[in-house]
């Protein structure tokens, strides 16, 4: 299997292609990891590289490569003799995780023969947003609506949902999967004598992930109760600012803090001594591993509310907002969490039972399922669509330069 992502920075993206590899590795299956800009993590790529071959675009660019940097690699001329060559040890099953990833491989798939491909949606915006009127970001949108049903992975049935009705467009051939985590047999215990409110969340710090912005509103409330509560924020991105300047303004310095990214590797240390974690994506799930109690962040939201925790959805719908659904006060989920010990040792257990649907096991055997089903790639982009998309794609970097739409850029900020 070879998966095309489009970096190797620390993000949930990364950290499930480590899981991923692991889990294919330990299947008895080989894997590589096809990189479209070289901005990487040491410390993710030497993780990676103990379970997968990893590859950077850029090492098969034919000429002029200064020129093709970041995104602009995807348009780039490629020794395809090169790639081929490199790519030859794994069975041709593509596994995309983004719009640039599918503009590569609609350049790439006429010169391999027997290739499969699955497009994965990690984030319900990465196709489905308010396009500006330029051809690079229509064009995607159009590229990706072509694309046959069964070929798409949701992680959730709210985006299916929300695709079907955005594309018109019948997904019911469509595979909905859990984005997988590694299991852990945990044997957390909680020191019933010395209970800490210490509430932390992990993740990039993103403007769709408003939890974390919310929080330092509840935390205002709840110290008044508790005045030993904590929030530790760990990440980095940019809304650190905004984060710092909120801090500062409810005179919470010493009650919430921002430390920053942390590695992978110390996900589980950083969560040794936690009463709550509130969060979205696969660091919520990973959170509910431990036996900690997993509130839901659910993403773009205005208000200080949530879900619940894990432990009370259906399915692998949770973090994505959906104005149908039930919302619970953030403060009150907290107080009552707080007030009594068992509250934390029960509701963390349960989220640990809930965290065991999620299996990466699971994910691997759905996308292999994903390859028998479907077809390879339609009709490949020709010289002349390419270097338009190219063009329009120089103008919208522009545009965001100077401030003037960065729709595309900030798409996965909108909500549907």
């Amino acid at each position: 299997m070879i998966f095309i992502a489009n970096n190797l920075v620390m993000n949930g993206g990364s950290t499930f292609l480590l899981r991923a590899s692991k889990e294919l590795d330990s299947q008895g299956l080989s894997c590589a990891v096809l990189i479209l800009r070289k901005q990487y993590s040491i410390a993710i790529k030497e993780q990676l590289e103990q379970y997968a071959t990893v590859l950077f675009l850029s090492d098969f660019i034919g000429f002029y490569k200064w020129i093709f940097i970041g995104h602009l690699s995807v348009f780039s001329p490629i020794n395809r003799k090169k790639l081929n060559e490199a790519l030859r040890p794994y069975k041709q099953n593509f596994h995309i995780m983004g719009a640039f990833g599918l503009i590569f491989a609609n350049r790439l798939f006429d010169s391999l023969i027997d290739r499969k491909i699955s497009i994965g949606i990690y984030h319900q915006n990465e196709f489905l947003y308010k396009s500006v009127n330029l051809f690079f970001p229509k064009f995607i949108q159009t590229l990706f609506k072509k694309e046959s049903a069964n070929k798409i992975i949701f992680f959730n049935k709210k985006t299916k949902e929300n695709y079907a009705q955005f594309f018109s467009k019948n997904y019911e051939d469509s595979i909905i999967s859990p984005i997988g985590i590694e299991l852990k047999e945990s044997d957390r215990k909680i020191n019933l004598k010395e209970v800490s409110f210490k509430i932390v969340s992990i993740g990039n710090l993103n403007s769709f992930k408003t939890y974390n912005l919310h929080m330092i509103s509840v935390v205002a409330v709840l110290i008044k109760k508790y005045p030993n509560i904590k929030y530790y924020i760990y990440g980095d991105g940019e809304q650190h600012s905004i984060l710092e300047a909120a801090i500062k303004a409810a005179d919470l310095q010493k009650s919430v803090y921002l430390k920053g990214s942390i590695n992978y590797k110390d996900f589980n240390s950083v969560l040794d001594d936690a009463c709550l974690f509130i969060g979205s994506g696969t660091a919520l799930l990973e959170a509910a591993t431990l036996k900690i109690p997993a509130l839901i962040g659910v993403e773009s939201i205005q208000e200080p509310k949530t879900y619940g925790f894990l432990c009370d959805i259906e399915g692998y719908d949770y973090n994505e907002y959906d104005e149908q659904r039930n919302f619970f006060s953030i403060v009150s989920i907290i107080d009552n969490l707080l007030s009594d010990i068992n509250n934390i040792i029960n509701i963390g257990e349960k989220c640990y039972v809930k965290s065991n649907e999620f299996a990466i096991s699971k994910t691997i055997n759905f996308l292999q399922l994903s390859f028998n089903t479907n077809n390879c790639l339609s009709k490949r982009l020709n010289f002349f669509t390419l270097t338009k998309l190219f063009v329009s794609f120089i103008s919208l970097i522009l545009l965001d330069s100077f401030n003037m739409s960065t729709s595309f850029k900030s798409r996965r900020n909108q909500s549907y």
